[in-house]
């Protein structure tokens, strides 16, 4: 783009111009559909908080089965918080 503006090129300058507006333009619609914006009111969005909802439910079920059968409740919760702080800092890793 360089060259060609200052060969004064200048279909050569508006060309590269033209295609780097739409690979940004394509680049933005891909980052805006994949992030959980897309859809009325964000519904990828909305479904993944929904599934945290009955993810978090679950455990707070199986603590209390745990708590019901005798486990000490504090160490339960305990070993949940650690699991919790164990999957946050090996999110980033690569599965296997």
């Amino acid at each position: 783009m360089i060259v060609s503006a200052v060969t004064r090129h200048l279909g050569g300058v508006m060309s590269f111009g033209l295609v780097v507006t739409g690979a940004v333009a394509v680049l933005m619609a891909v980052t805006w559909t994949t992030s959980g914006h897309a859809g009325a009111g964000g519904a990828l969005a909305t479904e993944r908080q929904a599934t945290t909802e009955v993810q978090a439910r679950d455990v707070e079920d199986h603590i209390r089965a745990l708590v019901t059968s005798g486990a000490d409740e504090q160490s339960v919760r305990a070993l949940a918080g650690s699991a919790v702080q164990l999957g946050r800092a090996t999110s980033h890793l690569p599965t296997p």
